[in-house]
């Protein structure tokens, strides 16, 4: 919850390459509060037996690993060696696959247990990158906090909807909601002009729109999606079922955007990626009006 929003934050497209980055800081900085309710592990790869870890595990655990094998199978990873943080899920004896969820390639589904593990300790990648993080949260916090987890989570959550009825947050300037679609889209010419203009690939601007799309499209959407329905019932949201809804068609929209961009991507074709979130401009502001409508 501290890292996920309603859908888009947005400042400027001459953020262009360095966007990721930068939310991540404002993200964080919004969300050390956290920290002091749980407790972080990190384990050596090479010191467990990788498959019985993640079979016992009573949580998802944040496995870092090299994309490059993964690409031979699975399109969406990128045909280099790089390090890379994914979470695994659990384990499937049946088919001896890892179930993943991959939020920045947006991959979900399983990944056969040879080519996983063989991806984790792959040579290509330090040996400190090879690396196992597992989350533990303390609900009442670690030094005795008056407010528990989920009385803070849902402080949080008022806050993010007040942010997306008003538009903006004046003391970041970020823009959500429908200002922030309707700026994203207004400048997104120029964005992709930016991101092409620092770099001369049509390919990696594409690539940048895809993951946008994956981290702060789908997965803001997604992620209040999953967390509402598991936590909504607690929270005085009166159209709590039309929330939801909202958020799943948005989401469903953006992955069809996207398939859209990949499928081009895959062909080699020339268009831009940008142009089909003018085609669809009208559905994407009216699913964020909609969102409002039902918040207020």
């Amino acid at each position: 919850m501290p890292y996920l929003d309603f859908g888009l934050t947005y400042f400027d497209f001459k953020m262009g390459h360095n966007y990721d980055e930068f939310i991540k800081e404002v993200k964080e900085n919004k969300s050390k509060w956290i920290y002091q309710y749980l407790n972080v592990e990190y384990l050596d790869v090479r010191k467990v037996d990788l498959k019985e870890y993640i079979l016992s595990a009573e949580t998802p655990v944040i496995i870092r690993l090299d994309t490059k094998p993964l690409s031979k199978r699975h399109k969406v990873y990128p045909n280099q060696n790089t390090p890379h943080r994914l979470v695994a899920c659990g384990y499937n004896k049946s088919e001896d696959c890892v179930n993943v969820i991959d939020p920045y390639f947006g991959f979900h589904g399983p990944i056969n247990f040879n080519l996983f593990n063989y991806a984790v300790n792959s040579s290509k990648i330090s040996w400190k990158e090879q690396q196992i993080t597992t989350i533990h949260y303390h609900p009442q916090g670690t030094h005795n906090h008056k407010l528990d987890l989920q009385e803070r989570l849902n402080t949080v959550l008022k806050t993010k909807i007040k942010n997306v009825q008003y538009g903006v947050d004046k003391r970041s300037n970020a823009r959500y909601g429908v200002t922030a679609m309707s700026l994203f889209i207004e400048q997104i010419e120029d964005t992709y002009n930016y991101l092409f203009d620092h770099c001369q690939s049509h390919e990696f601007s594409t690539d940048w729109f895809i993951t946008l799309i994956n981290l702060y499209l789908i997965n803001e959407k997604m992620g209040m999606y999953y967390y509402l329905n598991r936590h909504g019932t607690i929270l005085t949201l009166e159209n709590l079922n039309e929330i939801k809804l909202i958020l799943l068609n948005s989401a469903k929209l953006f992955k069809y955007i996207k398939n859209l961009i990949i499928k081009d991507k895959l062909k080699k074709a020339t268009s831009k990626p940008y142009t089909y979130f003018i085609k669809f401009k009208e559905e994407i502001l009216m699913n964020e009006k909609n969102l409002i409508s039902k918040l207020s």
